[in-house]
C-alpha cells in the first residue's frame, strides 16, 4: 500500500481501545510528510497528495489532483477574478521564462463587449459602444463622477484612443512622450508607421488642430498650430512677436513675422503667377539691375505721369516729351529708313504731315491755306491778290481751327483732305493760293490783273486732297 490514509498501531496489539479512537494522532499517511493534502482517490478510499514545489499550481487531470509549475490553459464563461483583499498594494505578473507569451482577453460572441480594466477600484462601467477596449481609470467612481483612458476597437469598425468623462470630472491632455530618465539633448522618434498598409495612409485631423506647446527647437510656444479653418483654407499660427519659419535642409527659406517676410538664399526655376502680384506699396528691392532678356528692373529717378520710359545701367528712368524727342533726333536717321505719311485719308477733316503751333490773327478754319504775318507774328487767310499776302510770306494750311490770338496749328508738309472747303481739283495738277476768294486753293492760276501772284502750294492726290508742298518760288503778275 501506499500514500492511503489508515490507522496507526497503537499500544495493545490486538485491542482499540477509547482512548485510541479519539487521539488525534491515531490516523496517518503512509509516507506522510509536512503539507500532504488529503483527497478521495476512489470512492471508497482516501490518499495523500505530497506536498509540491514552491509556487506550483494544483491542476486535475483525469479526475485526480495533482502538482504543475506550468499555467495551464483555462477559460471563465462567467463571473471574475480578483486578485488581492483591497487593504495594501497587489502585484499580479504575467510572465514566460522562454520569452514571447500574451494575455488574451475575448468574448466568445461578436457583439459582446471585452475590456482589461484598470483603474482604482471596480465600480459599475459607463454603457459603452466598443466590443473590445482597454480602459484606464484615474477615479475611483467609474460610474457617475468618472474620469477614464480607452484604446478601443469600435462598433462602427474603426480604431480609437478617447478619453470619457461624467459628472464632476473633466477632460484630461492626452500625451505622447518620453518620460523622465532620457538624457537631455537626445532625440526620440514617435513614429506613426503605416508601410505594412502598402500604400500611403494620412493623419486625419477631425475637428481638431495640430498644437505644438513646449518648444522643440529653442524657441518659446504659445498658441503655435496648425489647422483647417473655413472653406478651403490651411491655416498655420504662431503668436505675436514668434516667426513661422519654412526651412529646407534646416536653412531658412522664407520667415514670416507678423506682416513682414524675410526669404532666406533660395534658388528658384521661375515665379508663376495666376493673378497681379500685389507688393502692398513696397519696393522691390536687393536684386542686380542687368538690361537683360527676363531681368527685373526697378524705377530709376522719379518720372511723372505721361513721360516716355528708357532703361539705363540703374535700371528704367522716365522722359519728357522733349527729352524723348531730343533722345530721338539727336540721331541721324538710318539709311533706308523713311519717315511714312499716311497712303489714304480716311475722311474729310484728315491729315498727315509735319506741323506747326501757332496763334491765330483771325477766325481761321481747318483746310484754309494761311500766310504768318510779320507784324503780329500771327496767322491770317492768304490770298493771291498781294505779294504780302501770298508771295514773300510763310505759308501753311489750318489743321486746328482758332480765333483771334487764341492757338492753332499749322500743316507745313503733308497730306489733307477737306470736303467741306476744296473744290474739286484736277488729280495731279498743281494747286495754286486763290486770287478771288481769301483762304481758299484752286486748280487754276490766277491771270489778268496786275500784282496777282502765282504760287504753287502742293499737287491733288484726290479730287477733295492735297499734297501740301508749298514752293518757295512765285510769279507776281505785271500790268498787260
Amino acid at each position: 500500500m501506499a500514500n492511503e490514509l489508515r490507522h496507526k498501531a497503537t499500544a495493545s496489539t490486538n485491542n482499540l481501545y477509547s482512548t485510541d479512537w479519539v487521539d488525534t494522532t491515531s490516523h496517518i499517511f503512509n509516507s506522510q510528510a509536512k503539507g500532504d493534502i488529503l483527497y478521495a482517490s476512489s470512492a471508497s478510499q482516501l490518499s495523500r497528495l505530497a506536498i509540491g514545489s514552491n509556487n506550483d499550481f494544483l491542476v486535475i487531470s483525469g479526475g485526480i489532483p495533482s502538482w504543475t509549475n506550468t499555467i495551464p490553459d483555462f477559460s471563465f464563461l462567467t463571473g471574475q477574478i480578483s486578485f488581492g483583499d483591497g487593504a495594501g498594494s497587489e502585484e499580479v505578473r504575467f510572465y514566460h521564462a522562454a520569452g514571447g507569451g500574451s494575455l488574451t482577453i475575448f468574448s466568445y460572441t461578436d457583439s459582446v463587449r471585452t475590456s482589461l480594466d484598470l483603474g482604482p477600484t471596480r465600480g459599475t462601467l459607463p454603457t459603452s459602444h466598443a466590443l473590445t477596449e482597454l480602459v484606464i481609470y484615474r477615479t475611483v467612481d467609474q460610474g457617475t463622477n468618472f474620469a477614464r483612458f480607452n484604446i478601443t476597437a469600435h462598433t462602427d469598425g474603426t480604431y480609437h484612443i478617447s478619453q470619457e468623462y461624467g459628472g464632476t470630472e473633466s477632460a484630461h491632455d492626452i500625451c505622447f512622450r518620453t518620460e523622465d530618465g532620457v538624457t537631455a539633448g537626445t532625440e526620440k522618434y514617435l513614429f506613426i508607421d503605416a508601410t505594412r498598409v502598402g500604400d500611403a495612409q494620412p493623419i486625419v485631423l477631425n475637428y481638431a488642430h495640430l498644437r505644438f506647446d513646449q518648444a522643440s527647437m529653442g524657441a518659446s510656444a504659445a498658441a503655435y498650430y496648425i489647422a483647417r479653418g473655413g472653406g478651403n483654407s490651411l491655416s498655420m499660427n504662431v503668436p505675436t512677436g514668434a516667426t513661422l519659419a519654412f526651412l529646407v535642409n534646416n536653412t531658412s527659406v522664407l520667415g514670416l513675422t507678423g506682416s513682414t517676410a524675410t526669404w532666406g538664399n533660395i534658388t528658384h526655376t521661375g515665379l508663376k503667377l495666376s493673378g497681379a502680384l500685389d507688393a502692398d506699396g513696397q519696393a522691390i528691392t536687393g536684386h542686380a539691375q542687368a538690361i537683360t532678356d527676363n531681368a527685373l528692373l526697378t524705377v530709376d529717378d522719379s518720372p511723372n505721369d505721361d513721360e516716355f520710359a528708357r532703361f539705363t545701367a540703374d535700371g528704367i528712368e522716365g522722359l519728357t516729351v522733349a527729352e524723348a524727342i531730343t533722345a530721338l533726333f539727336g540721331a541721324a536717321l538710318p539709311e533706308n529708313v523713311s519717315i511714312i505719311l499716311d497712303p489714304v485719308l480716311s475722311a474729310d477733316g484728315k491729315w498727315s504731315g509735319i506741323v506747326e503751333a501757332g496763334t491765330a490773327g483771325a477766325t481761321l478754319t481747318f483746310g484754309e491755306v494761311c500766310y504768318f504775318k510779320a507784324a503780329d507774328s500771327e496767322w491770317y487767310e492768304a490770298k493771291a491778290d498781294a505779294t504780302a499776302t501770298s508771295g514773300a510770306v510763310k505759308i501753311g494750311i489750318c489743321v486746328v481751327a482758332g480765333t483771334d490770338g487764341n492757338a492753332c496749328t499749322m500743316l507745313r508738309y503733308g497730306k489733307i483732305k477737306a470736303d467741306a472747303i476744296f473744290p474739286t481739283f484736277t488729280i495731279s495738277a498743281p494747286v495754286f493760293i486763290s486770287a478771288a476768294t481769301a483762304g481758299l486753293l484752286t486748280s487754276t492760276a490766277p491771270t489778268g490783273t496786275e500784282d496777282f501772284v502765282v504760287r504753287i502750294v502742293g499737287h491733288a492726290n484726290t479730287g477733295d486732297e492735297i499734297a501740301f508742298e508749298p514752293d518757295n518760288s512765285y510769279i507776281e503778275l505785271a500790268a498787260p
